[in-house]
């Protein structure tokens, strides 16, 4: 069965590595400032507040928020409750995992939460990285969170770029 599952989840990224080349770039901002730039496969509905930005494609919804006067990923991490209470609260990181966005060093979370909209309980999948020299929390979360949606959300954030 594992070996099942590891199958699936390479082929997911795969398709979402190869689906790159027909990706669009987009630019998150913080207030007027552009922060960050990624690529996004697919049509891509964007939706932007003060707070956050969220990409939407048929298999994705990612959040993202640029932390205000953070200067490190430990100083993101310890804010997160406050940033993510819009859409998760009472996350729980069952297990964090060191990944490199950007080029600089960043943090995976992974745990259960409830949703800030119904108050169901849910999983949640939260990087946390810096860009240039602001930090950003990028975070799918669900009910059901699908394995592809936590890789389209990986393969994304590898395009990071400061614009």
């Amino acid at each position: 069965m594992r070996a099942i599952v590891t199958s699936f989840l390479v082929a997911t990224f795969a398709c979402a590595a190869g689906a790159q080349d027909k990706a669009s770039s987009y630019v998150v901002s913080s207030g007027d400032k552009p922060v960050l730039k990624l690529q996004i496969p697919g049509h891509v509905t964007v939706t932007a507040t003060q707070e956050k930005t969220t990409l939407q494609t048929t298999n994705l919804i990612l959040h993202i928020w640029v932390v205000k006067n953070a200067t490190n990923v430990t100083d993101g991490i310890s804010r997160l409750a406050e940033v993510i209470k819009g859409e998760v609260l009472n996350f729980k990181p069952e297990t964090t995992t060191a990944l490199t966005v950007a080029g600089a060093p960043a943090r995976q979370l992974f745990g259960p939460g409830t949703e800030a909209d119904d108050g169901d309980d849910g999983h949640a999948d939260i990087v946390v990285f810096t860009v240039g020299k602001r930090v950003c929390v990028a975070c799918v979360h669900g009910e059901r969170l699908e394995p592809a949606e936590r890789l389209l959300m990986l393969a994304a954030l590898q395009t990071a770029r400061v614009p």
